[in-house]
């Protein structure tokens, strides 16, 4: 390891207090400021995934349910943080998009502070945070997984980088565990970000985490019937199907090629970065980057090693470490550069996005749009007389519209054993039957009504109820059709 800390107090010394407190609260504000903008251009565009989150805040919020059905517990999702945060402020401002909205302006007005102290203890210029807020709230890929966990995961990652320059293994280690609950495979780059910033006591941070961390997945074991998400079993390639090395340019450049450009842009700028910050590697601030920029490829080959579907949001990780990298490096060459470059493409990322509000979400891959789920999902009680209904594949906003009467494996354990039974070799037998010693096993539901898209089954088997125009802008036009069995 590099020696660096006496240079780091030196630097820090030598900043004026007032100064120094100044910058924090301005790249606070201007990171509140953007999440709050963001979310007015997107809050009709969430993606289907975050309703998932969303109906699980709803019924944790108003019921103290864990699911996505009221009449059984389920263990799919995959950030409790985020899903208790969230659920804590929907109980007071009874609308997911604004519970979405005031979390997202929150945790960037967290990463804009942190991001300020950390520029301040590296010597890097005063651009740095809000060059790292701006590319947070511009880059596609980033941008579209508001309302899932990215945004909250990203301010852990740096308040772990800045307090283990610092040298502070205790708030490193609640750091580490909180990013642990934010989504276990943060465990990767946040580990990263500890052995090569954190000096010493690297145990004791580690053992801090670890338990922080158990005190829940030990707690989900035994009540929820699952040391990890069921979930964890889901997501996962199939054979023939696109993989975290090839979804990039085999299917995020086919059907967005400007969303994947500009987030190529940013994850190419943490490399250039990267490169020069090796040449400086005996720097404080070079060592910073390169941690960064380490975190973020160590998170992305974790997940192809485990053979991880290409999910848009397991990108994030990767992209908002380059965007760190990036930013340090170029506020390190010039402060103006980095304002003037970070503006350009940010302008250039949100304009193409099309107009305010979003339809859709700059880069992602549903069916159809959300709020045309949500009007579906609030005529299924009345077509089927509050009977439930297989769901066509996407779950999320029809589950939320109709009040959880649109299941699948997310939220039945009994459809997600079929699921499991069908991807056999997706995990061992002995770790399935010790992560599930505590789970009561469910029977398959009885559903006699079905969702089907008529571009995947032309012709579904049963008494056609009702057909639905829905349509994507990247994908086209689309029927969703009910039928009852």
């Amino acid at each position: 390891m590099l020696a660096t800390g006496p240079s780091v107090m030196r630097s820090e010394q030598r900043t004026d207090p007032a100064q120094r407190d100044r910058l924090e609260w301005w790249a606070a504000g201007f990171g509140a400021a953007a999440g709050a903008g963001l979310i007015l251009l997107a809050h009709r565009a969430l993606a289907d995934d975050v309703w998932i989150t969303l109906t699980y805040v709803r019924n944790l919020a108003e019921h103290g349910h864990w699911g996505l059905m009221l009449d059984q517990t389920s263990n799919t999702q995959t950030s409790p943080l985020n899903a208790w945060l969230l659920a804590g402020i929907f109980w007071v401002v009874r609308s997911p998009a604004v519970a979405v909205g005031v979390l997202l302006a929150v945790t960037l007005a967290v990463t804009g502070w942190l991001s300020a102290r950390l520029a301040q203890r590296i010597g890097a210029s005063a651009a740095m945070p809000f060059a790292v807020v701006a590319l947070l709230v511009s880059t596609p890929l980033v941008v579209s997984t508001i309302g899932l966990e990215t945004y909250l995961g990203i301010a852990m990652l740096v308040g772990v980088g800045h307090h283990a320059l610092a040298g502070r293994s205790g708030a490193t280690g609640v750091l580490w565990g909180l990013a642990v609950l934010c989504r276990p495979d943060l465990v990767v780059p946040a580990g990263v970000l500890v052995v090569v910033l954190l000096r010493r006591q690297r145990v004791r941070a580690a053992a801090i985490g670890a338990l922080l961390a158990l005190l829940w997945h030990v707690w989900s074991w035994v009540h929820l019937g699952g040391f990890v998400p069921d979930s964890t079993f889901i997501k996962v390639s199939e054979p023939g199907s696109h993989t975290m090395l090839t979804a990039p340019l085999g299917l995020f450049a086919r059907f967005y090629p400007v969303s994947t450009a500009l987030t190529a842009v940013t994850v190419g700028a943490g490399l250039c970065g990267g490169i020069w910050a090796w040449h400086h590697r005996r720097s404080t601030w070079a060592r910073v980057a390169l941690a960064f920029l380490l975190a973020g490829w160590a998170h992305w080959a974790a997940l192809l090693s485990i053979g991880a579907y290409p999910q848009t949001w397991y990108f994030a990780p990767l992209v908002a470490c380059s965007a760190l990298t990036a930013s340090i490096a170029i506020a390190r060459i010039d402060g103006v550069l980095c304002c003037a470059g970070t503006a350009l493409l940010a302008a250039f990322s949100l304009v193409s996005a099309g107009l305010a509000p979003w339809a859709a979400m700059p880069l992602v891959f549903n069916i159809a749009r959300s709020d045309q789920y949500l009007a579906i999902g609030a005529e299924i009680p009345a077509l089927t007389g509050g009977n439930r209904v297989r769901g066509p594949g996407e779950i999320g906003a029809l589950a939320y519209g109709s009040g959880g009467l649109v299941v699948d494996h997310f939220g039945d354990r009994g459809l997600f054993k079929i699921l499991l039974d069908q991807r056999s070799g997706a995990a061992g037998e002995d770790l399935l039957r010790l992560n599930w010693l505590h789970q009561h096993h469910a029977s398959p539901p009885r559903l006699d009504y079905e969702l089907h898209f008529a571009s995947l089954l032309p012709d579904p088997p049963g008494q056609l109820v009702k057909t639905w125009q829905v349509d994507l802008p990247a994908r086209g036009s689309d029927q969703l059709v009910l039928v009852k069995r």
